[in-house]
């Protein structure tokens, strides 16, 4: 921990620590108000870039880079207010997917950059299937 007390006092402070011994997850914690708020954690507030998943910094070539390493998962951006009924996604699963309220709405196509929009059957009504061309 760096900064004075983390609990309690009002001090600000960086936390950093695992979940457990074995099988856990390592985080960084940052602590506005001890004992009251979280606070902001900024990287790099000076300059500099970010890389997340780069083992060569030169390689690193945007304020925020993240490469993506595999290719049936990737990066993910979400607003999840389900309780309100306000949320939004997008997320790589090969294809780049945008998605409403947990459902996917339109996507990317991986194999040729189209972007495609998802009907969804169930707000349709006299769907039929069409015969083979």
């Amino acid at each position: 921990m760096l900064g004075t007390n983390n609990s309690s006092g009002g001090y600000t402070s960086l936390e950093m620590g695992i979940s457990a011994q074995s099988n856990g997850y390592s985080y960084l914690q940052s602590v506005k108000a001890a004992g009251t708020s979280y606070g902001t954690l900024c990287l790099n507030p000076m300059a500099g870039f970010v890389g997340i998943n780069y083992a060569n910094d030169a390689l690193v070539s945007f304020p925020l880079d993240i490469n993506q390493s595999s290719y049936t998962s990737g990066i993910r951006l979400r607003n999840a207010l389900y309780a309100v009924g306000v949320s939004w996604d997008f997320y790589c699963n090969q294809n780049l997917y945008f998605s409403w309220n947990a459902i996917d709405k339109s996507f990317i196509s991986q194999n040729d950059g189209a972007l495609i929009s998802i009907s969804d059957a169930r707000v349709k009504r006299n769907v039929k299937l069409v015969s083979n061309v």
